[in-house]
């Protein structure tokens, strides 16, 4: 992403924004039921700072749900088996 910034003069300055690097975990301990986390890198596990999806399938049918229904990294991944999801299954 950037933005051009315009100055009194005419000049102008293009101004880049990185987006942060996150770590990715994955859980497929159970291959019905997968989990995937994302996080800044560095986040503890314990951490209130993950956004979380899970991969289900149940009767050959696949739902994939986002941990309390949103994308937002508020969730704790020592936590992702028993959070809501926004799919069930």
């Amino acid at each position: 992403m950037s933005k051009i910034i315009f100055h009194e003069r005419g000049e102008n300055t293009i101004v880049y924004t990185m987006e942060p690097l996150y770590d990715q975990i994955v859980d497929e301990t159970d291959p019905d039921c997968v989990y995937i986390g994302w996080a800044e890198v560095g986040t503890k596990t314990s951490e209130p700072k993950w956004r979380i999806k899970r991969i289900k399938k149940v009767n050959n049918i696949t739902y994939i749900g986002w941990a309390d229904g949103d994308l937002n990294f508020d969730n704790v991944w020592d936590n992702r088996t028993s959070i809501e999801y926004s799919q069930g299954g």
